[in-house]
């Protein structure tokens, strides 16, 4: 993964298992030891919620799938800073 990360592209898949579809392989490859993004991997097995949430949605896609929207929504709701320009819809 680091050696297609750095190749010409730059570019390379969260998971080899499923990379066209969105799902929990990812929390399933940090489990393995195999975990794409370093600072993703350092945070998973020390022993706190995030070992715990990592475990949960390494078994249950629909867990992450549902806390997924839930997160998105609210960042979605997050105003910009003042005096950022905005596009107007």
């Amino acid at each position: 993964m680091q050696q297609m990360c750095q190749g010409p592209s730059g570019k390379a898949s969260f998971d080899v298992q499923t990379p066209m579809r969105f799902d929990n392989a990812y929390y399933r490859n940090l489990i393995a030891r195999r975990g794409l993004l370093t600072s993703d991997q350092t945070l998973y097995g020390g022993g706190g919620l995030q070992d715990n949430l990592v475990e949960m949605y390494s078994t249950d896609g629909e867990a992450f799938a549902r806390d997924f929207a839930k997160a998105m929504v609210k960042m979605g709701n997050v105003p910009p800073p003042k005096g950022m320009p905005v596009e107007n819809v």
